[in-house]
This record gives structure tokens, sequence and C-alpha cells, in this order.
């Protein structure tokens, strides 16, 4: 009979036996820790309990499966923040010092495909005095919710603070503490009587 050389030396029937013996023994313990079989006799009961509970946590996880992800492995995309609904709103502080704008109101909404916050007004009088001078301070929102500044349009000299009271469409209505209305365009960014 011929034999294989190993190494450059014919193996011997002990060392065939070694090999034949590790692998049954790795096949058996295997076999076991896969059945969930108890701790070999004469482990003490506390390494005995965290094996088993080991073999349970294992057990479990195999039985829940894992979620499927979409195709191509990749994470869903996240979607940008829902935007509240188009309105005034009844706030007195924008993303700006108040000692640069006095906000008396909010409006927010859609002016054609940008959002848009119209903070309702004014600026410090002179020397840093009570607010005399109506104002709106745009800002155009992004998908993120960053806001970004388009402008402060002031009204006419000495109108006093503006006040929201409606909207309809890219018309803004005004009004003034003495009582004046007027309107803003929110498209062309103009004043009207």
């Amino acid at each position: 009979m011929k034999q294989k050389l190993i190494g450059g030396r014919v193996p011997s029937r002990l060392a065939w036996f070694v090999v034949v013996a590790v692998a049954v023994l790795v096949v058996g313990v295997g076999v076991a820790l896969a059945a969930g079989s108890a701790a070999p006799a004469g482990w003490p009961a506390a390494k005995a309990r965290l094996a088993a509970q080991q073999q349970q946590a294992l057990a479990l996880a195999r039985s829940h499966p894992r979620p499927k992800l979409p195709a191509a492995g990749l994470a869903p995309a996240s979607q940008p923040p829902p935007r509240p609904p188009a309105g005034i709103v009844a706030m007195q502080q924008g993303p700006f010092p108040a000692t640069t704008f006095t906000v008396r109101d909010v409006w927010q909404g859609p002016v054609g495909a940008d959002w848009v916050l119209a903070y309702a007004g004014a600026t410090p009088g002179s020397s840093g005095g009570p607010p005399t001078r109506g104002a709106l301070r745009l800002y155009g929102e992004t998908a993120d919710l960053h806001l970004v500044p388009i402008g402060t349009f002031p009204a006419a000299a000495g109108t006093g603070p503006l006040t929201i009271t409606g909207a309809t469409g890219t018309l803004l209505r005004l009004r003034t503490d003495s009582g004046t209305t007027l309107s803003f365009n929110l498209g062309t960014h103009q004043y009207q009587q």
C-alpha cells in the first residue's frame, strides 16, 4: 500500500488517529453548543448558568430574522421634516437680535416653489430708541430647515411697527399701530396702498 507524504514524512497510524479524534471532538462540541446543551459536567454553577444564558441569547437571536434592507443594501433615504402649516404665527422673536428688529408677528408659507417667513415689526429708532419705522424681514427656508435671509423691506417713513392681519396668495395685509393699512407683495417685494 502506498502512503502519501505529508511535510516530507509518511504519517504514522497514531498521527491519523489523533487527527480523526480531534475532528470528532470538534464536531461533537459544535453540535452540543448548537443544540443548546447544558454546560459540561464539573463546571462551577455560576459558569454553567452563564453558559446557559449565552446559549439562550444565541437561540433567541437566531429565532428573529434580521430586517431586510431595501434594494442594493442601502438604508432608506431620510425624509425632510414636515413643514408647519402656512399662516400667521403669533411669535415675537426672529433669527436675529431683538435690538436690530422688533417682531410683532410672522407669516410663513409658500411663495412659488419657495417656503418664505415674513417677520413683521419695526427697525429701531435713531440712537437705539423705540421702534419707529415699520418693516418686513423676509427669510427663505431650505428643505433641511435652514433660514436664508432674503432682505429687510422698510415701509414708508413714519408708518410705525407693522402687524400682519391676513394673507391672500402672495399678498400680505398689514396694519400699523395708528390703524393705517397697507399690503406687501411677496413676489415683487413691493408695498401697495
